[in-house]
C-alpha cells in the first residue's frame, strides 16, 4: 500500500510530498491511496527542488519524490482519503473496499509524553515542563526520548524564544552520555539569516537553517521566525530522510555514506533515541504538541 502526502497539516499531522510504500498493512494485493490537504503556498523566493529520479527497485520504502503538479483536493481538519490511479489524482469518494478486500489503514500518530523526557547525565540547561510545553533554555542540555526509533514520521511545534537561538531535534541517535550527548542525525533549528536573506540560513556559518539536515544539507528556505510557534515534520525511512517547515518542504537528503554506529562518521541504519537540544547559554527554545508514528 502506498500513502501520498501532500498538502499542509492534516488530522495526522502529516505534510509533504512523499511516496511511501507500507508493507504489512494487511492487503493482500498491491493499493495506492492518497491523503490529501490543501497545499500551501510557497513563499516566491523559495528555490524549487531538482526533480528525483524513481528508483529503480520495486517495492522500496521511499518510491519518488511527486515532482509533477497534482490536482489537490479540499480538505476538513481529516483529510481525505482516495484512491489514486496512474494518471494525475481526481476528485473521488473515499474507498474502503478494493475487489472485496478491506482497505487497511494505519493509526494515527502517537502523541510523545514531554515528561517522559529526561536529561542527559551533564546537561546544564535549565528545562521546565509547564502547560504541555517544554523549555530548555540557559545553557548546554539534552533530554532524551523513553525509547529509540527508526522509521518514523515525527512532529513537533517549536519556538525559538530569543533572536539566534540555536536547538536542534537529534534522531537515530546513539546512547547519550554526558561525553557523547548527541551522536545522532540532527534536524537544526535556528533562524539566522544571511545577508541573502531567508535562502541563505547562516547558524554559526555552517548555515543549514530550520529544517537542515546539520552537516549534512541545508534547508532551500528558512520558513520560520524567532518569537513565533512554528510546526516541523520529520521524515525517516531506510537512509532517506526530509523534513517540512509550516507546510514547505526545506530538505531531501539521501545518505549515501558507508554504515557507522554513529552518524557523524557515517549512515546509520539502526533504530537510535531522540534527543531535544539546547546548545549554549544563549539558547531558549520551547517544545509542544510532539507526535510520533513509526512506519
Amino acid at each position: 500500500m502506498t500513502i501520498s502526502l501532500r498538502g499542509t497539516t492534516l488530522a495526522c499531522g502529516f505534510a509533504g510530498a512523499l511516496l511511501f510504500t507500507l508493507a504489512g498493512c494487511g492487503v493482500e494485493r498491491e493499493e495506492t491511496v492518497s491523503i490529501v490537504a490543501e497545499p500551501s503556498e510557497e513563499p516566491d523566493d523559495a528555490p524549487i527542488f531538482e526533480p528525483v529520479e524513481a528508483p529503480e527497485a520495486a517495492g522500496s520504502e521511499i518510491d519518488r519524490v511527486l515532482a509533477a503538479e497534482q490536482t489537490p483536493l479540499p480538505a476538513d481538519a481529516d483529510g481525505i482519503v482516495q484512491p489514486v490511479p496512474e494518471a494525475a489524482i481526481a476528485e473521488g469518494a473515499v474507498a474502503v473496499l478494493k475487489d472485496g478486500d478491506v482497505i487497511e489503514f494505519r493509526p494515527e500518530p502517537t502523541p510523545l509524553d514531554l515528561a517522559s523526557f529526561t536529561p542527559v547525565d551533564g546537561s546544564k540547561a535549565e528545562t521546565t515542563l509547564e502547560d504541555g510545553v517544554l523549555r530548555i533554555k540557559g545553557g548546554l542540555g539534552f533530554m532524551r526520548s523513553e525509547k529509540q526509533y527508526g522509521d518514523f514520521i515525527l512532529q513537533a511545534e517549536v519556538k525559538l524564544n530569543s533572536p539566534d537561538s540555536n536547538s536542534g531535534i537529534f534522531f537515530r541517535t546513539m546512547e547519550p552520555t554526558a561525553e557523547a550527548p548527541s551522536n545522532g542525525y540532527e534536524m537544526q533549528l535556528q533562524n539566522t539569516l544571511g545577508p541573502g536573506g531567508r535562502t541563505d540560513p547562516d547558524d554559526y556559518g555552517d548555515g543549514f537553517g530550520t529544517g537542515g539536515i546539520f552537516r549534512q544539507q541545508a534547508a532551500r528556505y528558512v520558513n520560520a521566525n524567532d518569537g513565533e510557534w512554528f510546526h516541523v515534520t520529520l521524515v525517516v525511512v531506510g537512509n532517506r530522510m526530509a523534513t517540512w517547515v509550516n507546510g514547505l518542504q526545506v530538505t531531501d537528503f539521501t545518505d549515501e555514506r558507508d554504515p557507522d554506529p554513529n552518524p557523524r562518521k557515517g549512515r546509520r541504519d539502526d533504530a537510535g533515541y531522540l534527543v531535544l537540544q539546547g546548545h549554549d547559554p544563549t539558547t531558549d527554545v520551547s517544545f509542544r504538541n510532539l507526535r510520533i508514528q513509526e512506519l
